[in-house]
């Protein structure tokens, strides 16, 4: 069985730390990376911050979206967002529910009689300094703000 934490001097530059190795893999064998190094930055943060998104309304629905400028780091850098709406209206939408990018995005609705129904939503980043984010509503008669919320990493490596 495998060694796979060690909470003090490295084993070959007795630099102190925490170190955790994959699993199956012993900590003391400095051949294959860690997963966890304490002598690396991880998830420095670079950047954080909230906007507006502006709201249309389109024939059947409502599409609040918004795009953030960031520096460019010289490589994607990585970071989480989401969506937050920030008012009380008819439409039953809960307010402060929070809307998470990319696959599994859940929308919390008020039970009732509510007529929001979100058809899309993601935030991305399609280059190194644009951060995106749009969600689609069914129905073209929501009237409350949306924010963004985001938050950017420095690459551990390039920190």
């Amino acid at each position: 069985m495998a060694k796979r934490t060690r909470i003090g001097p490295h084993v070959t530059t007795g630099e102190p730390g925490v170190y955790i190795s994959h699993p199956g893999v012993d900590v003391d064998n400095v051949a294959v990376p860690y997963l966890l190094d304490s002598r690396y930055k991880n998830l420095d943060l670079f950047t954080y911050g909230v906007v507006g998104m502006n709201r249309m309304n389109a024939v059947s629905e409502t599409v609040y979206y918004a795009t953030v400028t960031i520096a460019d780091l010289g490589y994607q850098p990585q970071f989480y967002a989401n969506m937050v709406y920030a008012s009380n209206n008819a439409g039953g939408i809960p307010v402060n529910s929070a809307y998470w990018p990319s696959s599994g995005v859940t929308f919390y609705v008020n039970a009732g009689n509510s007529q929001f129904t979100p058809q899309s939503s993601g935030v991305w980043m399609p280059n190194r300094t644009t951060i995106c984010a749009q969600a689609n509503i069914l129905q073209n008669n929501v009237n409350g703000n949306m924010v963004l919320y985001y938050v950017v990493f420095k690459n551990p490596e390039a920190a």
